[in-house]
């Protein structure tokens, strides 16, 4: 079956690997089969805006305006990396500041 190819006027004619992955979620195609079970082991991604654009909006300049640059350094000095700001420091700790 895996050669079997159809054509667009069989409908209803199904393969039995197309069959298989829908029952279980996994594929006849070996390589295929480790990749999904190997994606929970993937880090997870976090997208994350940049301190600078979110001073600006706050601001509504520029990222690179006087006042976006002077607060962002303000942030950095008090508080510590951009990355923690961003992350790990609680919101009220940083309306502290």
């Amino acid at each position: 079956m895996a050669g079997t190819s159809y054509t667009c006027g069989e409908a209803g004619a199904y393969r039995t690997d197309q069959i298989f992955a829908v029952e279980t979620g996994l594929s006849s195609n070996p390589a295929m089969n480790w990749r999904i079970s190997h994606l929970d082991r993937v880090a997870p991604f976090f997208n994350r805006i940049p301190l600078p654009e979110i001073l600006s909006e706050t601001f509504g300049v520029g990222p690179k305006s006087q006042k976006v640059q002077a607060e962002y350094h303000r942030l950095l000095g008090r508080l510590g990396n951009e990355l923690a700001i961003l992350q790990e420091i609680p919101c009220e700790e940083i309306d502290k500041v």
